[in-house]
């Protein structure tokens, strides 16, 4: 995965907001965003984005302070800067603040996708576990990646499930998961949201947006599998530039002592 180095405080809108996908985390985001970019949406917005921009990190911890911490403001302006180059999004973060987005792009379509709960809880264990495990070291040597992305995860954890710890993101799942659909529904204007479930095909999403029905079909990714190799992917690269990061400060205090008795 390629990553760029974008302040999204210079930024600005520069595509029109018009799909709003708020499922949970483990409902299919993946498969949604892969729907959505065939149907034209480029880009669509989801977790993996901030691994290929991980200052975007920068403004998402600004909107957590302005939503939990009531320390500052994060309104359309800032959205636009943040995610000014995107049609559409789906999956974590974008779906903690899901009644910001409403507010924000009251022209946007939202789509809502739900899964059984149980089998969602089962699915969700993967990315708990996966995100606790990510080492604070790691991010501790490499500041400006690993610490980003893994802050990023664990601050979402935090706010999103009321959670420090795999317990207590495990014990809160299912409450913060039931509310969370809740508030959609009842935020989101009828005639702007589709309660879409996997499986269903292309027609109720693409009657939805107003699209022709592609000719080809519309696959449903391994996310599990998926996810769990982006996150062996990512242990593996916050150790890789945590080791490199220790080996070149450990080669300038060679240097620097090398100077001072050259």
């Amino acid at each position: 995965m390629g990553s760029t180095n974008i302040d999204r405080r210079t930024c600005r809108r520069v595509v029109p907001m018009e799909v709003l996908s708020l499922g949970m985390s483990r409902t299919g985001t993946a498969s949604i965003k892969a729907a959505l970019e065939i149907l034209g949406y480029n880009d669509c917005y989801h977790g993996s984005s901030i691994c290929a921009n991980a200052q975007d990190v920068e403004m998402w911890m600004e909107a957590y302070a302005a939503k939990f911490e009531g320390r500052g403001t994060f309104g359309r302006a800032e959205w636009d800067k943040l995610l000014g180059h995107c049609v559409a999004v789906t999956d974590a973060p974008c779906n903690v603040f899901a009644a910001e987005l409403i507010d924000a792009y009251p022209e946007a379509k939202i789509i809502l996708v739900e899964r059984d709960i149980e089998s969602w809880y089962k699915s969700l264990g993967i990315l708990i576990d996966g995100t606790f495990r990510l080492g604070r070291v790691a991010g501790f040597l490499d500041p400006f990646w690993a610490g980003r992305v893994v802050g990023s995860m664990r601050r979402w954890m935090a706010d999103g499930f009321g959670a420090s710890t795999p317990e207590e993101a495990r014990k809160n799942a299912k409450s913060r998961d039931r509310a969370h659909h809740a508030q959609v529904r009842r935020l989101a204007p009828k005639d702007r949201l589709l309660e879409y479930e996997l499986g269903s095909g292309w027609e109720p999403l693409c009657e939805f947006l107003g699209k022709d029905v592609p000719n080809v079909l519309l696959l449903r990714i391994n996310e599990a599998a998926e996810l769990r190799e982006e996150l062996e992917w990512l242990r593996r690269v916050c150790i890789a530039r945590a080791m490199r990061n220790m080996a070149g400060g450990l080669l300038l205090r060679v240097g620097l002592v090398l100077g001072w008795y050259w």
